[in-house]
């Protein structure tokens, strides 16, 4: 759990993922990896195996944020969203703007007193929020500039079973990854193993796009799904204590049959997740480009794309263990 924390408290909004980039690097070759860095930011670790198949294993590790749009005479700052951020959540919270240094700012907002009939009824557009950093233009200028992405200032928490903050989508994704690559470091696949960290996921899935079309026979993408929550869709929101398997057209259900029956036999609990087209994540990518097969594995987060999104660790550890024994497992192409 210190570790997804840690990570969590790491910025890699899309497009700026540079301070995590360099964090995940460094693991992967300390776990013994051959690893490399993609000209757009892509992480690309591998264990060669004994046999000629090659799993891939992705999980993006860009998340949601905004970024400077104007910085105002009076020194307050409108923002601008990368990915899909509901501007409900953003009055009164912290900030981090990482610019030459690291500027913090809350989310001006209007106390409910002065606010004009209909006002507390009605969401407020993302044009009209601003961050008040407590300093005025001129001295924000020599610190900040336009186009500085801005992260979440949000400490992260243990609430139960739940780990509790900002990026969970898909830092929870990336420390499966970690904990696999671990795991590799003492025993030695009969395929061949290839971690890919991806950027720019939340903006249009733009880094699996790139490298869609390698060699691999076998993608396992591992993204973040809905917690079944008060107010939602039940048919699209799943329970926290159990991983999601992507089925539809676009996912191969020879290897989710083999993952239903690995995770029955270790007593992991399962569920499927239809998706009869497409989906947000880089699953969708690879399904549709190459010659390869794709399943997607998900993990149920609440509040997803705010600050505060929750996980349970023990999803994030099952997940883990049920890639650890189909690799373990895997014996060639049947």
């Amino acid at each position: 759990m210190e570790l997804l924390k840690e990570m969590l408290q790491k910025p890699s909004i899309s497009g700026f993922e540079k301070n995590l980039q360099e964090f995940l690097v460094k693991r992967f070759i300390d776990a013994g990896l051959d690893t490399n860095v993609s000209p757009l930011g892509n992480i690309e670790a591998r264990k060669i195996g004994k046999y000629p198949f090659t799993i891939l294993l992705d999980a993006h590790y860009d998340q949601i944020g905004m970024v400077v749009k104007k910085i105002e005479d009076n020194g307050f700052i409108r923002v601008h969203n990368i990915g899909g951020i509901d501007p409900n959540v953003i009055p009164g919270g912290r900030y981090t703007i990482l610019g030459k240094e690291e500027v913090p700012a809350i989310a001006a907002t209007k106390p409910p007193h002065l606010m004009l009939p209909g006002e507390k009824d009605k969401p407020i557009p993302l044009r009209d929020i601003l961050l008040d950093p407590a300093m005025t233009r001129k001295e924000l200028l020599k610190v900040i500039d336009i186009g500085d992405p801005i992260f979440f200032a949000f400490e992260p928490f243990t609430a139960g079973d739940f780990l509790v903050g900002p990026g969970i989508d898909n830092k929870g994704g990336l420390w499966i990854l970690l904990e696999i690559a671990e795991f590799l470091k003492n025993f030695d696949p009969v395929p061949t193993v290839i971690f890919r960290s991806t950027v720019q996921e939340e903006v249009g899935i733009r880094g699996a796009s790139t490298d869609a079309n390698d060699i691999i026979d076998l993608a396992i993408v591992i993204d973040a799904t809905f917690a079944k929550q008060k107010g939602a869709d039940e048919d699209r929101t799943f329970p926290s204590d159990t991983l999601a398997l992507m089925f539809g057209p676009n996912y191969s259900r020879k290897y989710n049959h083999q993952l239903e029956k690995l995770a029955e036999e270790h007593s992991i609990k399962c569920v499927r997740e239809i998706e009869e087209s497409v989906r947000g994540t880089n699953a969708y990518q690879y399904s549709i480009s190459g010659n390869h097969a794709t399943v997607g594995i998900s993990f149920p987060v609440y509040s997803m794309h705010s600050p505060g999104e929750a996980v349970r660790m023990d999803v994030l550890k099952r997940i883990s263990d049920l890639i650890k024994y189909f690799i373990q497992d895997f014996k060639g192409v049947q």
